[in-house]
């Protein structure tokens, strides 16, 4: 295990992102698209895979939420394109046992009973020991997709594997002080929980204030969609007075809830426009 580590790091680029990318077949196009569009952007791309106790208990009832191999064959894929400027980040949920529903409750016991960042080890060890022997053209990141964890715990992660991004998705704002003892890479905004429920501007812009003194970049996230993108960006560059912000799109690049490739075209497409406007002015 590598020696942990919590000193200075090279600042981070702010990305555009899709999450809920499915299988491989999907990411000539997606990367395609980005490729096309981003230009001279600092905007790296950030493809989420969702990821969560039932993965790791090879649970697969939604096509959405991937198994470990189907996440090594995206990984592997990634690799032979020589795709850089891209993030693939595993965005991953969990529930104490007590919540966990009956039917499920003896498969995943084990797994829901360890650590969050044993969690997370379980999930990318092998990804992690395959990542650091050879210098991948793509950067790998784990987002947490659990309200404000134990600190020791979180921190544990990064600390352990320090070339891993990790996002802390902050849902509840009632703990914001707290945020500073987090090791994140990025700080997530977003209410909505992937419920793609609409971005309130004024109180994303609010907490991103609060959030400045960490340091932390910060990411933008609810309700966005390939319709409303490049307004939400111009709002939001309005309320911050720069470009140097990330995003992400989950619910909205969906049809009968699986990824639709139309709409993430689209988002894409707004999206790199309107970042590009704005980098202009």
């Amino acid at each position: 295990m590598e020696k942990a580590y919590y000193g200075s790091r090279v600042p981070e680029k702010p990305y555009i992102g899709m999450t809920g990318i499915e299988n491989v077949s999907q990411l000539d196009r997606i990367l395609s698209t980005y490729k096309n569009n981003a230009g001279n952007l600092p905007h790296q791309l950030m493809m989420g895979a969702l990821v969560s106790y039932k993965s790791l208990a090879r649970l697969k009832e939604d096509e959405t939420v991937l198994l470990p191999a189907e996440i090594e064959a995206i990984f592997d894929r990634l690799y032979k394109m020589k795709s850089d400027n891209v993030l693939l980040a595993l965005h991953y949920f969990t529930k104490p046992p007590e919540k966990v529903d009956e039917k499920y409750r003896e498969k995943v016991k084990d797994i829901v009973e360890a650590s969050l960042s044993r969690q997370i080890g379980m999930l990318t060890n092998d990804l992690y020991q395959k990542y650091t022997r050879v210098q991948m053209p793509f950067e790998f990141g784990v987002q947490t997709n659990v309200s404000w964890p134990d600190v020791a715990d979180f921190n544990w992660i990064r600390g352990s594997r320090p070339r891993m991004k990790t996002i802390f998705q902050i849902s509840d704002f009632t703990k914001i002080e707290d945020a500073n003892n987090y090791d994140a890479t990025y700080f997530l905004i977003d209410a909505s929980k992937g419920r793609g429920i609409g971005m309130d501007v004024d109180k994303s812009a609010e907490i991103y204030k609060l959030l400045q003194p960490t340091g932390k970049p910060i990411v933008f996230a609810g309700g966005l969609s390939p319709e409303n993108v490049g307004e939400r960006i111009s709002q939001l560059y309005n309320k911050l007075g720069t470009t140097n912000f990330s995003i992400d799109a989950e619910s909205s690049l969906r049809t009968n809830d699986r990824l639709d490739l139309d709409k993430v075209d689209k988002y894409i497409v707004e999206a790199t426009s309107a970042f590009k406007q704005l980098k202009n002015k």
